[in-house]
Order: structure tokens, then C-alpha cells, then sequence
């Protein structure tokens, strides 16, 4: 048993409690066929069904979802987090399987004060009395990995302390082995997995919860969201307290707030719901569409309105997600498309997004979305749900042989996310304005001297390194040329009239992409539609349209001139 094929399963009574498990709860294809006879004498279970186990209504009885759901909760935290990570690919699940994976829960009693402070003491090098003036061992919040505790700093800062399990991080890895073993088993032998690539989620799944058992990586993510959403006023995260930072203990600042979607203590404190909604969606545009780094995981119980700012402060980033430029680029391009009612837009920005993993017909998959369009985009757009529009987008792309990679799928499962949580706060949100006011912002981001100075280093960047490349290239024609291997030969003129034709060429090229960077800029711009000073923005981009096709246009008939007199 490995995981990924490197590290052995030291615990066989993992391996053996494990597959018990698998059988006692009637899912014997997960076992294997030469330890399924002993195992049912050991449980003395019968051929047809499991025992009771002490509950109310027997195993053998209950619907396969629940006894699903039940089995991944005795299995333990990893796989109860596998439960959880599979129950976010919607558009993959049956409806009934789904809803009891939804309702998965980690938590777990907590350990006691004499291990909290073993593992303080190991990871602090101090005692929890020379750290911090006071410390609540009894914690506001147990989970699987680790618990949470109020303490105070010896500079009076209220803090808040996350302890990890002792000996967690054995049992993690493991269940690790334990899951990818049966991945491999079942690719092997199953078409839906195969389909799925159980392998793969697995190994994806691995690479995330190892990382979520470092606590520095999740300070390292609060850090750089803190700094993401620096750009979004009334929108934050905790301060981290480094020098109180270990792989298994994490200090923060302690919020004093109220979950987002707890509408009966927003009102109490007297919070513009209409205004947390308007800031909650811009901070998520900001992480998902111009930052590239985003929450994976904002579902309500992370994100909290702070009781003395009002400021939105997200909570628990242990789960992350990036994009890289293009994907930002054509998850525009898909909102865009939506809000156009384009089907053929949309079927085009899908496909480059996705991985195929069989053949692609590509009118099929038009036609499918042709219906997800119709059916979903008939009425007014304010009441259209983008939650149940991409849920059903991603089951018509699985289903035409694209699979959506994993960052892209956190990035949906956040806009969905951001939906339901807006739609909580202000019922009658008109969701048309996400898609209007995520336009805005790319667009608005891409005009700032900053991106324009970014976008130029960029390219110089690339002239510079393939500039040397061209004049290597030239220096070796000259030398081939001088020492005959070459029939053409060469003469100073010859090289003046290289230089300045490769100089002309730079320096049109050059033009030409900063024209073209104009154009479709401007048109970008013409597509806004605002209020305010952003009213004029059209007016405003239609300009540059007209004075960068015109200079192209001049352009264009130097080249043909040019062309024409020299035949």
C-alpha cells in the first residue's frame, strides 16, 4: 500500500479495521476478494447483510447514500474530508447521494488539556504560562484535525489558538495509502471510476489535506489573501501572530463577529445588508477573477462580519485555489457569455477550460448548452441562479467528455458559493449585476497604470529574450556565409540593409501590438455600462476604438505602399 507509489502503510491494523468497516456497511467491492471470508467470520456477519451495529435502524436497511455517509464518518477524519471535497462536485452526484454528503459532519470530542498542552510546549519550546497571559483550555471549536482556544498575549492582544490532534498526521497518511490502493482498484475494474479518474481526485485530495496539517501553509494563505483583499475596502482576514506560528499551532487574532448569514444579529447590530452583499461580491471578484487567488471554501460558517468595523473577515483559509491568467480571461469570457444568452460562447470558452478525457463532439456539446440556455435564460436575468446553472453545465460537460480541473472547479464552487450567501443577505439581488460588476472590475483593472506598466514589461520581457536569439542567428549566417557553407555572401551593405529591415520590423511589430492592446481594450471598455463617472467609460472607449483602428488603417497602407513600389 502507497501513496503515490513512495511511502509503505506501516499500520496493517489500519489496513484491516478499514476494510471491516467497508464490509459492515455492504460495500464489499471495496474489499479485497481474499480477506472478504475471514473478515465476515471476524464480524460475524452473514452472507446476505451486516449487523445492526447498536443502532436504531439495522445497516442492511438503510438506503446506500446513508450507509455511505455513516461509513465515511466511522472511517474517520480523512476520509470524512474525502466526503466532503467529493460533495462540492455537484454536477457529478446524484441528488439523494448528495444530500447526505452534505450532511458530513468532522466534528469530534476534544482531546484533553494534558495533550493541548504537550503539543504547546513541544511546538512553542515554552511553557503555555511564559506565552500567553491567560489560555482557555476548553476549546470553542473540535474538529478532526485540530481544535481552536481562546487565550490573551502578554501585550493584551485577544487571540485565538488552533491546536492540532496529536497523532493525526500518521493516521492521515495511512488513510492516504489505504485510499489510493483502492482508487488504483477501482479504475482497474470499473468504467465510472475510470470515467471519473478516482486516481487522480485522490492524489489531489492527498496533496490538500497534507497541506492543510502544516499550519504554516495556512498562515502563509491568510497572509496573502490579507494582501489580495487590501484592494477591497471593508473585506480582510485575521493577523496572524508568527512568532506564535508551528506546523501544529496557529495564532490569530481573535474576531469578535457574527456568521454573515446570521440575519437576526446583522440587524441587531445595526449592518447595511445591502452593503455587506455589494462588498462581499467585489472582494470574491477581486480573489477569484483579477487576483487569481482566492477562499475554496467561503461557504457561510467561514465568513464573518465583524462587530466594531462591519468589515467582512474570511475565516479558515486552509483551502485555497489559482487561476492562472487565461483562466481568469475566459472565466470573464463565461460570465460574459451567460449574460448574453450565448450558447455558442459559452460551448467555446468550456471546451478550452476543460480537459478532455474522450473525444469531444463539439455540436453535441453546443446543443446540450443550446438547452441548459434556453431553459435556464428564458425569463428575466435578475431571477436566473448561477448556482443551478453551473451545477447543471458541469454534469453536460462530464457527460461530453470534458473534465473541469481542479482550481477551476473551486473557482465555480466559490461563485456558487457567493451566490447563495448574497442571496441570503439581499433575496431580491439582482444576479445580473455580478456578472455586470465582475466585467467592470476586470476591465477597470486591466486600464490601471499598473497592469499597462505589468502587461509592457511583459512583452518587453519576451523581445528582450528573443532578441539575443535573432542576433545569434544573424551572426552565424554572416560566419557560415565568410566561410563558404554558405552560397549566399555578404557584403556591409548587405548587413545595413538587414539591420534596418529587422529594426522596421521590431518597431512595427511593437506598434502593432500596442494598437491591437488598444483596440481591444476600448472595446472592452464600450461594453461597460454604468453609473456615475463610469457612465462616460463607453463614450470614452468607443474614441479609442476609432482612433486605433484609424492608425492601423494608416499602418496597413504604408506596408501595401511599400510593397507596391518595390515590384
Amino acid at each position: 500500500m502507497q501513496v503515490n507509489g513512495t511511502s509503505t502503510v506501516q499500520n496493517v491494523r489500519r489496513w484491516f479495521e478499514v476494510q471491516s468497516i467497508f464490509l459492515r456497511y455492504g460495500f464489499d467491492f471495496l474489499v479485497s476478494k481474499a480477506d472478504v471470508r475471514k473478515l465476515r467470520r471476524s464480524l460475524g456477519l452473514g452472507r446476505s447483510g451486516a449487523k445492526a451495529n447498536g443502532r436504531a435502524e439495522p445497516i442492511a436497511q438503510m438506503s446506500t447514500p446513508r450507509r455511505l455517509r455513516l461509513m465515511l464518518e466511522e472511517l474517520g477524519p480523512t476520509f470524512i474530508k474525502l466526503g466532503q471535497v467529493v460533495s462540492s462536485q455537484s454536477h457529478a452526484i446524484p441528488p439523494d447521494w448528495l444530500r447526505e454528503l452534505e450532511l458530513l459532519q468532522d466534528s469530534v470530542p476534544p482531546f484533553p488539556e494534558d495533550e493541548v498542552r504537550a503539543t504547546l510546549i513541544r511546538e512553542l519550546r515554552e511553557q503555555p504560562e511564559y506565552v500567553f497571559r491567560e489560555f482557555d483550555y476548553t476549546p470553542i471549536a473540535a474538529a478532526s484535525i485540530g481544535q481552536v482556544h481562546r487565550a490573551i498575549l502578554e501585550d493584551y492582544e485577544s487571540v485565538v489558538v488552533k491546536v492540532q490532534r496529536p497523532g493525526i498526521g500518521p493516521m492521515v497518511e495511512s488513510d492516504l495509502a489505504i485510499m489510493r490502493r483502492i482508487a488504483e482498484g477501482l479504475e482497474s475494474t470499473t468504467p465510472w471510476a475510470r470515467h471519473y479518474g478516482a486516481v487522480s481526485v485522490v492524489d489531489e485530495f492527498a496533496e490538500s489535506i497534507t497541506k492543510e496539517l502544516d499550519y504554516c501553509n495556512e498562515a502563509r494563505n491568510i497572509d496573502q489573501l490579507r494582501e489580495t483583499l487590501s484592494a477591497v475596502r471593508g473585506a480582510r482576514t485575521p493577523k496572524v501572530y508568527w512568532e506564535y506560528v508551528t506546523p501544529r499551532v496557529l495564532t490569530m487574532e481573535f474576531i469578535n463577529g457574527v456568521k454573515i448569514v446570521d440575519l437576526a444579529a446583522i440587524e441587531t447590530a445595526g449592518f447595511d445588508r445591502r452593503r455587506l452583499a455589494d462588498t462581499f461580491v467585489e472582494a470574491m471578484v477581486h480573489q477569484v477573477l483579477i487576483a487569481g487567488f482566492f477562499h475554496a471554501d467561503v461557504h457561510p460558517g467561514n465568513v464573518f462580519v465583524e462587530r466594531k468595523t462591519g468589515d467582512i473577515v474570511f475565516l479558515d483559509v486552509g483551502m485555497t485555489g489559482r487561476l492562472s491568467a487565461r483562466q481568469r480571461t475566459e472565466l470573464v469570457n463565461l460570465l460574459r457569455g451567460v449574460g448574453q444568452r450565448d450558447a455558442r460562447r459559452i460551448a467555446q470558452v468550456v471546451m478550452s477550460l476543460g480537459d478532455e478525457f474522450k473525444p469531444v463532439n463539439a455540436d453535441a456539446l453546443e446543443r446540450d448548452i443550446n438547452r441548459l440556455v434556453k431553459r435556464h435564460l428564458s425569463g428575466l436575468l435578475s431571477q436566473f441562479s448561477y448556482a443551478r446553472f453551473l451545477s447543471e453545465l458541469l454534469t453536460a460537460l462530464s457527460h461530453n467528455g470534458i473534465r473541469t480541473p481542479s482550481d477551476l472547479m473551486f473557482a465555480l464552487k466559490a461563485i456558487m458559493q457567493t451566490e447563495q450567501i448574497v442571496r441570503t443577505l439581499q433575496p431580491d439581488y439582482d444576479i445580473s449585476e455580478f456578472a455586470m460588476k465582475a466585467s467592470n472590475m476586470v476591465v477597470l483593472n486591466q486600464l490601471k497604470p499598473t497592469t499597462i506598466a505589468q502587461s509592457a514589461i511583459g512583452l518587453a520581457d519576451q523581445i528582450v529574450r528573443i532578441a539575443p536569439l535573432l542576433g545569434d542567428a544573424v551572426e552565424q549566417y554572416v560566419r557560415d556565409a565568410r566561410s563558404g557553407r554558405r552560397i549566399t555572401r555578404l557584403d556591409p551593405t548587405d548587413l545595413d540593409h538587414i539591420t534596418k529591415f529587422l529594426s522596421n520590423t521590431v518597431n512595427r511589430f511593437m506598434l502593432t501590438v500596442l494598437l491591437a492592446g488598444g483596440m481591444v481594450s476600448s472595446v472592452l471598455v464600450m461594453s461597460i455600462r454604468g453609473e456615475g463617472l463610469l457612465s462616460i467609460l463607453p463614450t470614452v472607449g468607443l474614441i479609442g476604438f476609432v482612433a486605433s483602428l484609424g492608425l492601423s488603417l494608416i499602418i496597413a497602407a504604408q506596408i501595401f505602399w511599400t510593397q507596391w513600389r518595390q515590384k
